[in-house]
């Protein structure tokens, strides 16, 4: 897979993450890392049980600029991310 950035640019890069966004191969220049929540649900007895959970994710710079406000605010604040 090649860097879906650097083929805009015409030029050849190997990808070395996919972008938890939209999908697009991405280089290590173009890479973001950031966080996000994944959210678990368990049946417990009568209710549910919601588990939060933070792991890494990489993203291409546009994906990475175009998170929402409350994604970015909960990433600047340390929010357990790993």
């Amino acid at each position: 897979m090649q860097c879906l950035e650097c083929a805009v640019d015409e030029n050849t890069t190997e990808a070395v993450a996919v972008c938890a966004g939209c999908g697009a191969g991405v280089c290590r220049s173009h890479t973001v890392i950031g966080c996000r929540a994944e959210l678990t649900r368990h049946a417990r007895g009568m209710g549910v049980q919601v588990e939060e959970r933070w792991s890494r994710a990489m993203r291409c710079a546009h994906c990475a600029q175009n998170l929402p406000s409350s994604a970015v605010a909960q990433v600047s604040a340390g929010a357990g991310c790993c």
